[in-house]
């Protein structure tokens, strides 16, 4: 007489089939979820899904013993996050770059403009004492024409009053005033060199 198995004799016998290849150590997993909705909702939909061909069928585009050609049919994977965050990192790297020489260049720009002011200031200042040491030597050519102008003018008028003094006619001045003359032109003639101080004394 065939005795009836209950539930738990299927269960051994699933695990010794199991364990014909090894060992299953997963049976108090089962214990806990196999009552479980989710678990059941799973197992379920596992058992609906239909088996994939692993064999392409034969055909002319497939001829038996050729490869299919799975370089055109393969799946697109999409892009992880760890790729878009690196392709994002390196796009944002290169427009900083680009930033930055675009900076480099206002620099550099800037930088020569400035040298070249400062060469045009550099020049304007060296013109501006040319011209002021120009003006000073006038002034100080002036300045020397100008004394030696009035030197000789002071001259003239020195010669004017000794001609003065040396043409007056002393017999139509008092004897105070002709002397008085008498003295002022010796002292031209020592002054002019016409006599000395010791031919004078000896007169």
């Amino acid at each position: 007489m065939k005795v009836a198995k209950n539930e738990q004799d299927r269960i051994d016998d699933v695990v010794k089939m199991y364990e014909e290849k090894e060992a299953f150590q997963f049976l108090h997993c089962w214990k806990l979820l196999h009552n479980e909705p989710k678990w059941n909702d799973k197992v379920l939909e596992l058992n609906n899904t239909p088996t994939r061909k692993t064999q392409q069928p034969e055909g002319p585009c497939n001829p038996v013993g050729t490869q299919p050609n799975t370089e055109n049919a393969a799946i697109t994977r999409p892009e992880g996050r760890d790729t878009a965050k690196k392709k994002k990192m390196q796009e944002r790297n290169e427009k900083t770059e680009e930033k930055q020489d675009e900076q480099m260049q206002e620099i550099l720009t800037l930088k020569g403009n400035k040298m070249r002011l400062t060469e045009k200031m550099f020049d304007l200042q060296k013109h501006e004492m040319e011209v002021k040491n120009k003006l000073k030597e006038e002034q100080l050519s002036l300045t020397k024409q100008d004394i030696e102008a009035r030197a000789k003018q002071s001259e003239a008028q020195l010669l004017t009053a000794e001609l003065g003094i040396m043409g007056a006619d002393l017999d139509k001045l008092s004897p105070s005033v002709r002397a008085y003359y008498v003295a002022m032109q010796q002292q031209i003639m020592e002054r002019r060199g016409i006599i000395t101080p010791h031919n004078n004394d000896a007169a």
